[in-house]
């Protein structure tokens, strides 16, 4: 039987790192809150990897901080003789700051598209996401035949501050979860 998932505003953490996000905060404070929140959906007991990318220093695009999610196989996590490329990336989250904390748009969504597709595995799919401020959109990223497909895996944008959205955003996480070393591996 396995142990039902805490809700995220259970975690003093997130409740604090979310409560420092205002319109305009640093892309560092959005970040703030999605480290958290992956860490405590992906422990890296159970065989997660995190890595971070800062801030880019381009004048022409806005600040955006990486999170890159990995998974390691089953067999490997204990093992002394782990090899990277026995890693499989499966999930990258763009982070970026929102001078009126405003949804992503489709301009987001070509640009979350595109670092998609420079993280792509060797099956060609991915499962991403993109936050400014408090709100956020969630994706799937499958190359399939020389074609590109991108979908939500929800409709609208997210808001985690509101308590329908924080469901939400627990919801998509434990699908993310529960199907993506499979599904990035098939």
């Amino acid at each position: 039987m396995t142990t039902p998932t805490q809700s995220l505003l259970s975690n003093v953490a997130i409740r604090s790192a979310l409560r420092h996000i205002k319109p305009g905060s640093h892309e560092g404070t959005v970040q703030d809150l999605w480290n958290i929140i992956v860490l405590d959906r992906f422990p890296s007991h159970e065989g997660y990897k995190y890595l971070w990318k800062g801030p880019n220093n381009s004048l022409h695009e806005p600040h955006i901080i990486i999170i890159q999610l990995y998974d390691r196989p089953p067999t490997s996590q204990n093992s002394s003789d782990f090899d990277d490329s026995d890693e499989r990336q499966i999930f990258l989250m763009k982070c970026r700051s929102a001078p009126l904390d405003i949804p992503p748009n489709d301009t987001e969504e070509e640009r979350i598209f595109d670092e998609l597709l420079q993280a792509l595995n060797d099956k060609g799919k991915i499962f991403g996401a993109v936050a400014i401020g408090k709100k956020v959109r969630f994706y799937r990223f499958e190359e399939a035949d020389s074609e590109n497909s991108i979908s939500r895996l929800h409709d609208g944008t997210i808001d985690i501050d509101d308590p329908d959205g924080t469901v939400q955003v627990e919801e998509i996480l434990g699908h993310i979860k529960a199907n993506a070393c499979q599904w990035t591996s098939s």
